[in-house]
């Protein structure tokens, strides 16, 4: 089966109890800007199981994994976290895109196995809600990602463009900087 992405605006943390709610991570075991930050103020157990994965797993078996993270007993939400590992460092530090695609893609692939594998035993998974992975702080064009998660056999995904208070802050940032580099030009 061919893979079906729909876009839709929206909040992503707002998504129906049992969903699955992905986002890309860099594998320092870091969620210090843009989204990663909502997501670890909103899912501060998942940010602790995430950063101790990190911590503990070996660097060259880090990237183009997944880390799929059971819903918090304690969250109304219930939501589950995805932590596609896709660029080993971040800010200036990142991988290079096509890097950064290709362990997308494989994250991806591992992703959907494990959520098969646990659907198979019962486990109560909803539908899959994604960001636009990668194109956040890691700066890879969201077409670029689109493009390989059409690699993905049988992913059904729906992506909720996000304007979130702390994306709004940074980005606010970045234009400051932006218009500061403009005047010294």
């Amino acid at each position: 089966m061919e893979a079906q992405i729909t876009e839709i605006k929206g909040d992503l943390f707002k998504s129906p109890p049992n969903s699955v709610l992905i986002h890309s991570c860099n594998c320092k075991g870091v969620w210090g800007a843009g989204i990663a930050l909502d997501f670890k103020k909103r899912y501060p157990k998942a940010f602790s199981v995430y950063r101790r994965w990190c911590r503990d797993t070996q660097p060259d078996q880090q990237l183009g994994n997944c880390i799929l993270i059971e819903p918090d007993e304690e969250d109304t939400r219930k939501h589950w976290i995805a932590c596609l590992l896709t660029s080993q460092d971040y800010g200036r530090k990142r991988d290079l895109k096509d890097e950064i695609l290709q362990n997308t893609l494989r994250a991806m692939q591992q992703l959907t196995s494990k959520i098969e594998d646990l659907r198979s035993a019962g486990k109560e998974i909803g539908k899959l809600f994604a960001c636009k992975i990668n194109s956040g702080k890691f700066g890879v064009p969201w077409i670029d990602t689109q493009e390989v998660l059409q690699q993905v056999q049988g992913l059904v995904l729906t992506v909720v463009e996000v304007e979130t208070e702390d994306l709004k802050e940074s980005r606010s940032g970045d234009d400051q900087q932006l218009a500061e580099k403009t005047k010294r030009s």
